[in-house]
């Protein structure tokens, strides 16, 4: 066999393989739960919905949270190769970098010197995650 048409198979077999496995245990997940609901509803609740309680868990409870997590596992895969792309180093990590050093650093300071900003109901949460985050990145910018 030619040595491109291998390499295009496996990754055609690496990633379709990876698709086909994340769509099972998605399906999963929305099937598994406090109240078990069959496949066969899942999908009805996803193709065909319907006015009744089991759509509902499907469409509000379950499935936006299968999607946030995977929207969350692959900004976390995308910004893993950001790091290593970026320091031409395949072993870089938030934690042999510092970053998480920095943010705890940026937790404690707010803490003791921002103690409202944890507390419950408060909207100003989200400017200090801003502060925070312009923090991080003023403290790598200056690191090089």
């Amino acid at each position: 066999m030619n040595t491109s048409f291998k390499n295009t198979m496996r990754a055609v077999l690496t990633f379709g393989g990876g698709a086909a496995l994340l769509c099972i245990l998605t399906f999963l997940h929305i099937n598994q739960g406090s109240v078990s609901i069959p496949l066969h509803t899942v999908i009805e609740a996803i193709f065909s919905p319907q006015d009744i309680l089991e759509h509902h868990t499907v469409r509000y409870l379950r499935l936006p949270r299968a999607a946030m997590g995977v929207i969350a596992g692959g900004a976390l895969a995308v910004a893993g190769v950001v790091l290593q792309t970026v320091t031409k180093n395949p072993l870089a990590s938030a934690s042999t970098l510092g970053i998480h050093s920095g943010t705890y650093f940026s937790v404690v300071v707010a803490t003791v010197f921002l103690p409202w900003c944890f507390v419950w109901g408060r909207y100003d949460r989200c400017l200090y995650r801003w502060y925070n985050y312009l923090f991080n990145c003023l403290c790598l910018i200056r690191r090089e």
